[in-house]
């Protein structure tokens, strides 16, 4: 019996489900009949109602036709860079016009990638880093600093043994998206999962890889760690206490600090290392090499080191909502998510307590201050946050209830708690944020009441993505939000800058970034920041099919795009 004499209902409804997309692809390209039924636009809708569930309530899916090009797009989303770029971030190659280019970018500019599928962005100081769906990262910029680039950290603090071993690295930058040839990839992600781990993934928290100011954290899919300090010098963490074979020794988010990384396992512990070990504890067998086709051929070694692990958190007040009727939460209070700043730790609990660990220059802890959890309670407690709320803000029906936050970001000397949905709440915060101190500032900032997805910040400006598929920036404007020449944006949305400062403009209203002409829809799905520059992951939706759809003249088709 040959293929072609199944007949086409049972191809479409039972066998073209179960079978991957790259050999329906392929089956199409065999013979016009198997075209025909591999571009069935009734298949398409329902697969991209499956592999992209997550999207339903975006507005991706309204649309008539065209539903084959649309699961096309949502399957390799592009990558957009903008901001004050060097001659790395920005992705280009050597010869390229806007690698001569010098100044800031205020407009997003598209990273040229190979035909991959690129599932999260990871923004550092000098450099990004993308994970596609095989579990290859790509790189391209500079990884390493020197400690006088590190903010809150002096140079006095700063051991002789530990600075001579930052010296002798060499600060290599990568021009264009490089492939890091890991030992095992970075993590196992089903084609059908792509979306939702996009719009999950946050900056320095559900990532399997994190960057900070000196290194990178890469974990593979046997749970096992990889320390870079160049892009091309992989070490491989030998350690008891993460050898993954209890939910104490298994890890569940990384993050990277300025010189440190911290890692969560599925107890609630939380274990920390720092880069420094002595060279003496590593081994390599030969040296790293870079091809002509941007891979980067690593050359692993092994770092025999026992991380610190931190002490356990204290005992938290039960966080109730500001209904009185609401009951408190009987589950046992545990660490869910975590983030790093330049030299200290934020974590969230999975009741919504935020918590701060300070003084993580070093493994060993201050002489001057106790060692331990700090409990920020004007970012946890529903009754404070709403105090920090506009006035406004708490007398709206909309706002009876102060949802709890969710979710944790933090970039060098500053992080953001919020909550996600319709009713965010985004609060603030700095490295010298203690307990007892109120964030600032706080509120809903003036976002439109789309549901917000995801939340990052950089020095100076901010970003926040709504489910709708909508990038909103806004703050300093050094280049770092995407939204052109300010004079066309609406009246007041732009501060000007006080008589005979040097300062830049300030941008008070989120204003959507847009990723090509005004006629072109596109849907960004994920969001990154670092200091001065922002990365995005955006679709650009497929037009439909205008003479299926009575769309026959240029104005009716701008008028639907």
């Amino acid at each position: 019996m040959h293929l072609s004499d199944i007949p086409v209902e049972i191809l479409l409804h039972n066998l073209f489900p179960i079978a991957s997309i790259d050999d329906i692809l392929k089956l199409g390209c065999t013979s016009k009949f198997f075209a025909s039924i591999c571009s069935d636009d009734a298949f398409w809708k329902g697969r991209c109602r499956t592999d992209f569930a997550n999207l339903a309530n975006t507005g991706v899916f309204s649309r008539k036709t065209g539903w084959k090009a649309l699961h096309q797009a949502l399957s390799f989303p592009r990558v957009f860079v903008w901001g004050y770029l060097d001659k790395g971030t920005r992705g280009i190659g050597k010869n390229s016009q806007f690698h001569r280019n010098a100044g800031p970018f205020p407009y997003p500019v598209e990273v040229p990638f190979p035909r991959v599928r690129i599932v999260s962005l990871v923004a550092c100081d000098r450099s990004f880093q993308a994970l596609d769906s095989q579990g290859s990262v790509w790189v391209w910029g500079t990884l390493t600093q020197s400690w006088g680039d590190i903010d809150g950290v002096e140079t006095d603090e700063i051991d002789d043994e530990i600075a001579s071993e930052m010296f002798h690295l060499r600060k290599k930058t990568v021009y264009g998206p490089h492939k890091l040839d890991m030992p095992s990839p970075v993590t196992a992600i089903r084609r059908a999962r792509q979306a939702q781990l996009l719009r999950d993934a946050t900056p320095n928290t559900s990532l399997p890889h994190s960057c900070g100011g000196m290194q990178a954290v890469i974990v593979d899919s046997a749970a096992r760690f990889w320390t870079l300090l160049n892009w091309e010098d992989p070490f491989r963490l030998k350690s008891p206490f993460l050898d993954g074979k209890s939910p104490e020794t298994t890890p569940l988010r990384i993050a990277c600090g300025r010189c440190f990384a911290a890692i969560l396992t599925h107890s609630g512990d939380v274990f920390v290392f720092w880069w420094m070990p002595s060279r003496e504890a590593r081994t390599r067998s030969k040296p790293p090499y870079v091809t002509e086709d941007h891979r980067i051929f690593c050359v692993p070694g092994d770092l025999t080191y026992d991380p610190v692990r931190l002490p356990r958190i204290p005992r938290l007040p039960n966080l109730g909502g500001v209904q009185a009727s609401e009951e408190p939460d009987a589950r046992e209070t545990s660490i869910v998510e975590i983030a790093a700043l330049a030299t200290q730790l934020i974590a969230l609990t999975n009741k919504g307590h935020v918590l701060k660990f300070r003084d993580l220059i070093t493994h060993a802890p201050p002489d001057h201050a106790p060692w331990g959890w700090e409990y920020l309670e004007w970012f946890s407690e529903p009754s404070k946050i709403a105090l920090r709320l506009p006035s406004r803000a708490v007398n709206s029906p909309r706002s009876l209830a102060i949802p709890r936050i969710g979710r944790i970001t933090a970039q060098s000397c500053v992080f953001a708690a919020y909550s996600t949905g319709a009713q965010a709440v985004i609060l603030m915060g700095t490295n010298a944020t203690r307990s007892g101190d109120p964030p600032s500032p706080a509120g809903r900032l003036g976002l439109p009441d789309d549901a917000l997805v995801a939340f990052v910040r950089g020095d100076e400006h901010y970003a926040a993505l709504s489910a709708d598929g909508t990038l909103r920036t806004w703050g300093s404007a050094h280049g770092a939000l995407g939204l052109g020449v300010l004079s066309l944006l609406p009246p007041g949305a732009v501060k000007a800058p006080a008589r005979g400062s040097n300062a830049p403009p300030i941008v008070v209203v989120p204003s959507r970034v847009r990723f090509g002409p005004r006629t072109q829809r596109t849907h960004c799905i994920g969001v990154a920041a670092a200091r001065s520059h922002m990365g995005a992951l955006v679709v650009i939706l497929p037009p439909e099919d205008d003479e299926q759809c009575g769309l026959r003249t240029r104005r009716q088709r701008r008028t639907v795009s």
